[in-house]
């Protein structure tokens, strides 16, 4: 999973620097120091370090004899020529030989599975083994009890997710019944506004007409000042007139006398004037008195 193959990175190390110091380890100790077996082992126990210590020397002996390649090393490279180069353990060329080697299949095991190579006590052995399954026993009666605990609260947590999801429903029906009241009250508001409009529109109209009606009204005030100017110089014209009348009046009836005279005087004169038409008229009606 690195993304190259690691059989290659040695060779091009070898052909591309030069090894100033180089130290190869680890071949057959991985599974057993690893995440794959690792976690099998206890270092309190001694059997368990001698078999991890048994199982290093030989993969030391085994990687030193160029029987297996190491699968880690610790190097220090140089693009530069080296005067005096330092192996640990193994050249880098023989790591690369060995990797074609089969060396490794003549490795007997000798006495490695008989029961008296192995350092163990049975008694000792199946104790531990009883205290670590009653141990287990213990932790798998509480992973029980956990278990059930989570099942009684899944349950718990389950209806409680219905009566949410109940909620919910009944939550989502009344956002639509709001919505549904919001479009009414939108709608009664647009209406409203346009009322609203409406009246703003005739206020201006009966503005503009009251402002109309006051400017008719000062001209009818101005009017009714300069009707009553007029109405009082009628009235001194009026009283004037009257006087002067009741003067006439007066001066007729101190002329009382002279009506009979004026009669008379009138008659003459009517006398004289168809008498003089006669005579001209009888001399050819040439001149007239008309």
């Amino acid at each position: 999973f690195e993304g190259v193959r690691s059989e290659d990175i040695l060779p091009l190390l070898v052909d591309t620097f030069n090894f100033e110091m180089f130290f190869g380890f680890g071949n057959l100790i991985d599974p057993f120091v690893d995440r794959a077996f690792g976690s099998h082992f206890q270092p309190e126990k001694r059997w368990d370090r001698d078999f991890i210590d048994r199982v290093h020397q030989r993969d030391q002996f085994s990687i030193e004899a160029g029987l297996i390649a190491p699968k880690h090393l610790l190097a220090v490279m140089r693009k530069s020529n080296v005067n005096q180069s330092s192996y640990e353990n193994v050249a880098p060329a023989v790591c690369i030989e060995s990797r074609f080697k089969q060396g490794l299949s003549t490795i007997r095991a000798g006495k490695a599975y008989q029961k008296d190579c192995w350092d163990f006590d049975p008694n000792r052995e199946l104790e531990a083994t009883c205290a670590m399954l009653a141990k287990v026993e213990i932790k798998a009666h509480e992973k029980a009890l956990l278990i059930e605990e989570l099942g009684q609260e899944v349950l718990q947590q389950s209806n409680w997710g219905m009566a949410l999801d109940s909620e919910l429903e009944l939550a989502r029906i009344r956002i639509v019944q709001l919505q549904d009241e919001v479009v009414e009250k939108n709608l009664w508001a647009m209406s409203v506004q346009g009322q609203f409009d409406s009246a703003l529109a005739m206020l201006d109209q009966l503005r503009i007409e009251f402002e109309g009606r006051s400017k008719w009204a000062v001209g009818l005030d101005q009017q009714l000042i300069e009707f009553n100017e007029g109405r009082h110089a009628l009235e001194q014209q009026l009283a004037e007139r009257v006087e002067a009348q009741a003067r006439m009046q007066t001066q007729l009836e101190s002329l009382v006398w002279a009506k009979p005279v004026d009669r008379w005087f009138g008659g003459v004169l009517r006398r004289i004037y168809f008498g003089m038409r006669m005579v001209l008229r009888s001399l050819g009606g040439k001149k007239s008195l008309g």
